[in-house]
């Protein structure tokens, strides 16, 4: 079953004239439109399972070391709430040189927004928030440098925001991961469960964006976007940056997806 938070234009083409060219013009425009708006539909969600070791990664680049206002976003379905899951993170405290940017995890009942200025030193915001187990759930932070401080969402509502004291993340080589903590090789922490629809963007994007956008696929072309990866039956990422994921333990693709636009 197919459900929709915006009602999706119909195309009545019996009743348009095939031989008009301006009724094709018309069709054709659209056509664009509803695929511009509604973007396309959703198959597949990817599933890790904590005790296969399972995520999925990509190597230091330069979109994905974003040094200021940073928005991520995601679905998810825990399979269960024992111990860190992260969902998104880009952070090594190994201490192998590559250092600590910015993660964001599920753990002990509270959502937890991670960042360091230098690499080493970590602060943490936080929202104590008792999430279903079994259930998509829609989760987001944003994070304004100027101000230090990070909202979060759940299912497109404001539940909270934490302020800190620093005001810039470390821009280091870290490698960035899906579904767990990447610790110089062997990863750790990882998510149990179902991720889907993981953006990262460089901005802090409004209550009404996130409320907006969290049902519907992106173009992968929308400004400021820095990753965004469907796992629609791949580890693709949507935008011209190229941060495709490479996968781990061999994480297997659901097709109980979070919505189907």
């Amino acid at each position: 079953m197919k459900v929709y938070t915006t009602p999706r234009p119909m195309l009545d083409e019996d009743n348009m004239a095939s031989d008009s060219a301006t009724a094709v013009a018309t069709q054709q425009s659209i056509k664009a439109y509803v695929d511009s708006v509604l973007g396309n539909a959703n198959t597949h969600a990817v599933d890790f399972e904590d005790s296969s070791s399972q995520y999925a990664y990509k190597t230091d680049t330069a979109s994905l070391s974003i040094t200021g206002d940073i928005t991520i976003e995601a679905w998810i379905k825990l399979e269960s709430v024992t111990g860190n899951h992260w969902i998104v993170s880009k952070y090594d405290s190994s201490g192998d040189g590559h250092g600590v940017s910015y993660g964001f995890k599920y753990a002990s009942g509270t959502l937890t927004f991670v960042i360091s200025d230098d690499a080493t030193s970590v602060e943490n915001y936080t929202n104590s928030i008792t999430l279903d187990l079994n259930k998509w759930l829609h989760v987001a932070v944003t994070w304004e440098a100027s101000i230090s401080t990070a909202n979060f969402y759940l299912n497109g509502v404001n539940i909270g925001s934490d302020t800190g004291s620093m005001t810039a993340i470390d821009d280091n080589t870290s490698v960035f991961c899906v579904g767990g903590l990447y610790q110089s090789g062997p990863a750790i922490q990882f998510f149990d469960g179902a991720i889907d629809e993981v953006r990262v963007w460089s901005e802090v994007r409004t209550a009404e964006e996130i409320e907006r956008y969290r049902t519907i696929q992106l173009l992968g072309s929308e400004s400021n976007l820095q990753g965004y990866w469907r796992f629609d039956n791949d580890y693709t990422d949507e935008t011209s940056n190229s941060n495709d994921l490479t996968a781990s333990g061999s994480p297997t693709f659901t097709e109980f997806c979070p919505f189907l636009q």
